[in-house]
């Protein structure tokens, strides 16, 4: 219940503001490659590290699925985050000890890293 529960706060900060309409260019790369068609998207497959073709794949359905708009464009990274969390405290627990599992949790979607990526670069 713990994990769940950090999970869900980490994923909360994440999304905050994610509606911003200001779209980055690496964002912006994302949606003009997801919203191709299957047969674009398969043109550019050669020419793109297989990583962000899978990423764009993903995105392709996931756009087909609840549309595009920066919320949901953004709304993936913020559940990744805070799944992350949960980890964390799923991970740290045995490592550390309960208390440091849950501090590490908690604090996780703070790190300057994690926070520039999702909050400050819209």
């Amino acid at each position: 219940m713990v994990p769940l529960v950090v999970g869900l706060l980490g994923s909360t900060v994440s999304v905050v503001g994610s509606w911003v309409p200001s779209v980055w260019y690496d964002e912006a790369a994302t949606v003009t490659s997801a919203t191709r068609s299957w047969a674009a998207l398969g043109r550019e497959v050669p020419h793109v590290d297989v990583v962000h073709a899978l990423y764009f794949a993903v995105m392709h359905v996931w756009f087909a699925v609840v549309g595009y708009s920066p919320f949901t464009l953004r709304l993936p990274s913020a559940i990744a985050v805070g799944t992350t969390a949960a980890l964390v405290v799923l991970l740290g627990t045995p490592l550390a000890g309960q208390r440091v599992g849950l501090v590490a949790g908690l604090l996780f979607p703070l790190l300057p890293r994690v926070t520039w990526m999702v909050l400050y670069r819209r």
